[in-house]
């Protein structure tokens, strides 16, 4: 969770880097994989905005594109959409439009999937339920949940919305200016009162 988000973004590009930040080390509970071959990268995904999309294709060219840069056969696409269809809807699907031509809203929703459709072990996703409407929010809250819970995955997500954080979050860390400020394993009442109570006073 973050009241701006300089630091955050600035974590979640650097997940997505080759090597570490200066003065960025493993911490004795994690590994660096600056020296490491790059096999880790198929194990991770992201979508943090729509410099992430290939504009000219439809939504379907672009998940094709996504499966065959993780070496997986798009002969498989149809039914890998199937958990996501309702999410996103026939707006999206079936359609001859290009991914340029989606709503702000339809851009993010193709971009979370594409996320989740090669099965990474970790999603990051920055700021995912921008852009869309109450019940696409609600669908995304469920279809994170469940990603987590059937590919035992790590789903790391970057958002200014408390509520739909502390929805479906087991740990929420809190940051700013680049330090962790709260670290919460666990979401409880008194929990959620701290996090409300930061936001709060971040706000005045």
């Amino acid at each position: 969770l973050k009241a701006n988000g300089g630091s955050v973004d600035f974590l979640f590009e650097e997940c997505q880097e080759d090597s570490p930040a200066n003065g960025l080390s493993p911490t004795p509970s994690t590994k660096s994989i600056a020296n490491y071959d790059d096999a880790w990268k198929s194990q991770i995904t992201a979508y943090l905005d729509e410099a992430f999309l290939i504009e000219y294709l439809t939504a379907e060219e672009f998940f094709s594109f996504i499966l065959k840069a993780h070496n997986i056969q798009t002969i498989g696409l149809e039914e890998r959409l199937e958990d996501y269809r309702e999410f996103l809807s026939d707006e999206i699907l079936g359609q001859t439009k290009y991914i340029r031509e989606l709503s702000a809203g339809n851009k993010q929703k193709v971009g979370i999937v594409a996320a989740l459709l090669p099965k990474a072990s970790a999603v990051v996703l920055d700021e995912p339920f921008n852009f869309l409407d109450p019940s696409s929010q609600n669908l995304l809250k469920k279809l994170l949940v469940d990603y987590k819970n059937k590919y035992r995955a790590s789903v790391i997500i970057s958002s200014h919305n408390l509520q739909h954080t502390i929805d479906i979050s087991d740990r929420v860390v809190l940051m700013e200016h680049g330090e962790i400020i709260k670290n919460i394993d666990h979401i409880t009442p008194e929990s959620t009162k701290i996090l409300s109570e930061y936001f709060k006073s971040a706000r005045t």
